[in-house]
């Protein structure tokens, strides 16, 4: 599928100037390795390939591809920053999100959702051209999209407005003539006069062939996004270093949307999860770059809980649901004890697992709603998990004078298929929210 954004690209490079620019891409990557190792793992995952379709760098979400005359102009550090740009794009799908979106605009407002958080950080250098509004820091790029569009819909209805008045005037006005290609103008909509210059782009994902990617392969492409995000946040956690941290927002804003709530779960919990380095296990991610570095293992730490509300809103169909996602994350936190609590109106039954045993989860009870059990019960047994999910429709209240030890202080994730558990006191309920819709 031929792309609706193209640069010139300019004349075809020449074997020394593809070969130098390739050296520069690789000496951004190292950079990468040595100083962010969570974009460096994002980046590990895309192949890179030259091109002339474009003015800089763009991504389609396999590949980053990059224009060696742009390439050539820049400073490893810059280049290294628009990689990092890049990787954003892909780790929040906007290669996956456009629609039926301007493909121009939806760029213009990608670029504005990435470039805060990494100009922020003050740890990167983007070269000049990056669009850069504080305003949009935190936005969505859909967010973003929206205001960009009628900021500058606005803008030419002002400038229309202005030339018809001129045109009514006997005078001569002292404005300069506007070259314009025709489009937009008198229309209401942005014409490409106005447009800013990203200093990168993303492309809608495709297919091998060129053809548009179908539902499924976008949610396969998600998970695989979901898993590479996982990935380089533990990476980044092993190491000890890096700027992660200034894109935890974004990314799990994102992740809410549009990733599987297992996932998301997995990725609030990845502070539980204990590395070990060993030369015994190398990276192997890093080996076809020439670098033999140590990997990282896991080990088994902590305690997990999951509380269960079985007050009929989750039967059996739904908990299975939820087993498959409670071992998959087991398998990635890898806790050494995991408590079950089946909870309605009061406690019907515990489960303790330990270290690799496989969870299956049952129906217990039926009754009505509430949550303070489970928290009195682990105060009773004197038990404080690493971390508490307590899954839930969210239909029932909570106050601290029903809570025996007060609020906890372990943390809480509510997962809920409806609503936000209601809190008695001041303010959101204790924990954190996460709204898993229907299993």
């Amino acid at each position: 599928m031929t792309q609706e954004i193209k640069g010139s690209g300019g004349a075809k490079a020449t074997e020394k100037q593809s070969a130098d620019a390739l050296l520069k891409i690789r000496q951004a990557r190292s950079y990468l390795m040595l100083n962010h190792p969570f974009f460096s793992v994002l980046a590990l995952s895309l192949a890179f390939e030259e091109t002339t379709r474009c003015d800089t760098m763009a991504t389609d979400g396999r590949k980053i591809y990059y224009n060696v005359a742009f390439v050539l102009e820049l400073s490893v550090k810059s280049i290294a920053s628009v990689i990092a740009h890049e990787c954003l794009h892909v780790a929040l799908g906007h290669h996956l999100r456009r629609g039926s979106r301007d493909a121009y605009w939806w760029n213009v407002a990608a670029d504005y959702c990435i470039n805060g958080p990494l100009i922020e950080s003050g740890l990167f250098e983007l070269p000049d051209g990056g669009l850069y509004d504080k305003k949009y820091t935190k936005m969505s790029a859909e967010q973003v999209y929206a205001d960009v569009l009628k900021t500058e819909e606005a803008k030419e209805e002002d400038k229309n407005e202005g030339e018809s008045q001129e045109g009514e005037g006997e005078g001569e006005g002292d404005g300069e003539p506007q070259e314009g290609d025709g489009e937009g103008e008198g229309s209401g909509k942005p014409s490409k006069t106005t447009r800013p210059n990203p200093c990168g782009e993303v492309w809608d994902g495709t297919k091998d062939d060129g053809s548009p990617l179908d539902q499924s392969e976008i949610v396969k492409q998600e998970r695989e996004i979901a898993a590479r995000v996982f990935e380089a946040h533990a990476q980044e956690k092993a190491s000890g270093k890096g700027a992660e941290g200034a894109f935890r927002g974004i990314l799990e804003d994102k992740a809410a949307d549009e990733i599987p709530w297992g996932q998301v779960l997995s990725m609030h919990m990845q502070e539980l999860v204990a590395y070990d380095t060993s030369f015994s296990t190398p990276n192997r991610r890093f080996v076809h770059a020439g670098m033999y570095l140590p990997g990282t293992v896991k080990r088994p730490n902590g305690v997990l809980a999951f509380a269960i509300d079985t007050s009929g809103s989750l039967g059996q169909e739904e908990l299975n649901i939820i087993c498959g996602n409670v071992n998959q994350i087991c398998d990635e936190i890898q806790p050494l004890e995991v408590i079950i609590i089946y909870c309605d109106y009061s406690i019907n039954k515990t489960e303790t697992f330990e270290y690799g045993e496989e969870i299956i989860l049952k129906a217990y009870g039926g009754g009505g709603t509430q949550f303070h059990p489970s928290f009195n019960w682990l105060e009773r047994e004197d038990i404080t998990p690493d971390v508490l999910v307590y899954f839930t429709d969210g239909y029932a209240r909570i106050s601290e004078e029903d809570l025996d030890g007060g609020i906890p202080s372990y943390p809480v994730i509510w997962a809920t298929t409806g609503r936000a558990p209601y809190w008695r006191g001041e303010g959101e309920v204790f924990g954190e929210v996460i709204e898993i819709g229907r299993i």
